[in-house]
């Protein structure tokens, strides 16, 4: 049980610290591509992570990846 609690927080620490960094790239000139690369590592995070998408099958998993990458691509296209 310990183990689990203290990767909660190590994840949970990763978001926070994550989400603190983006603020930093506000002014800057990629500031639309940064945001959107923090926002696919908190997605994977969380996703893999919380709602234990690390444990389905395979087919789960490339599937979730590919609908994030392809939505955060679309995204980034329409930002920049």
């Amino acid at each position: 049980m310990k183990i689990i609690v203290e990767r909660n927080t190590i994840i949970l620490l990763i978001l926070i610290s994550l989400t603190l960094l983006t603020s930093f790239f506000i002014h800057s000139k990629y500031s639309a591509i940064a945001i959107l690369f923090f926002a696919f590592i908190k997605i994977n995070l969380v996703a893999f992570h919380f709602m234990e998408l690390k444990y389905s099958h395979r087919i789960w998993k490339v599937a979730f990846l590919l609908f994030v990458s392809f939505l955060l691509t679309i995204l980034g296209i329409f930002l920049l």
